[in-house]
Protein backbone atom coordinates (compact mmCIF):
# COMPACT_ATOMS: atom_id res chain seq x y z
CA UNK A 1 0.00 0.00 0.00
CA UNK A 2 2.58 2.18 0.79
CA UNK A 3 4.14 2.31 -2.66
CA UNK A 4 0.18 2.84 -4.00
CA UNK A 5 0.39 5.93 -1.64
CA UNK A 6 3.47 7.38 -3.20
CA UNK A 7 2.85 7.00 -6.45
CA UNK A 8 -0.52 9.05 -6.02
CA UNK A 9 1.41 11.66 -3.97
CA UNK A 10 4.16 12.13 -6.86
CA UNK A 11 1.41 12.42 -9.21
CA UNK A 12 -0.30 15.11 -7.67
CA UNK A 13 2.97 16.80 -7.51
CA UNK A 14 3.49 16.53 -10.91
CA UNK A 15 6.36 14.20 -10.53
CA UNK A 16 5.14 12.28 -13.27
CA UNK A 17 7.87 10.11 -14.28
CA UNK A 18 8.38 8.81 -10.57
CA UNK A 19 5.23 7.95 -9.90
CA UNK A 20 4.95 5.75 -13.16
CA UNK A 21 7.97 4.01 -11.63
CA UNK A 22 5.99 3.38 -7.94
CA UNK A 23 2.97 2.15 -9.87
CA UNK A 24 5.00 -0.07 -11.78
CA UNK A 25 6.47 -1.37 -8.71
CA UNK A 26 3.23 -1.56 -7.02
CA UNK A 27 1.84 -3.60 -9.30
CA UNK A 28 4.45 -6.25 -9.40
CA UNK A 29 3.35 -7.43 -6.33
CA UNK A 30 -0.54 -5.97 -6.77
CA UNK A 31 -1.25 -7.45 -10.45
CA UNK A 32 -5.03 -7.18 -9.55
CA UNK A 33 -5.01 -3.97 -8.42
CA UNK A 34 -7.69 -1.84 -9.87
CA UNK A 35 -8.59 1.97 -9.35
CA UNK A 36 -12.57 1.04 -9.98
CA UNK A 37 -12.62 -1.71 -7.16
CA UNK A 38 -10.33 -0.29 -4.41
CA UNK A 39 -12.57 3.12 -4.60
CA UNK A 40 -15.75 1.27 -4.15
CA UNK A 41 -14.09 -0.49 -1.33
CA UNK A 42 -12.53 1.83 0.76
CA UNK A 43 -14.54 3.58 2.93
CA UNK A 44 -13.82 7.65 3.28
CA UNK A 45 -15.22 10.32 5.67
CA UNK A 46 -15.07 12.68 2.88
CA UNK A 47 -15.31 11.84 -0.83
CA UNK A 48 -13.07 14.41 -2.05
CA UNK A 49 -10.37 12.71 -0.67
CA UNK A 50 -11.47 9.32 -2.00
CA UNK A 51 -11.28 11.56 -5.17
CA UNK A 52 -7.85 13.11 -4.19
CA UNK A 53 -6.57 9.57 -4.33
CA UNK A 54 -8.61 8.31 -7.56
CA UNK A 55 -7.01 11.02 -9.72
CA UNK A 56 -3.53 10.26 -8.29
CA UNK A 57 -3.41 6.91 -9.11
CA UNK A 58 -4.49 8.14 -12.72
CA UNK A 59 -2.24 10.35 -13.19
CA UNK A 60 0.56 8.00 -11.36
CA UNK A 61 -0.80 5.40 -14.44
CA UNK A 62 -2.77 3.09 -12.50
CA UNK A 63 -5.34 0.44 -13.94
CA UNK A 64 -8.77 1.61 -13.77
Amino acid sequence: MVRQVLAASLAQLRRIDEAHEEAELFMVSNPHFMISYWAATHPFRHETIREHFVVGYRKAGLPE
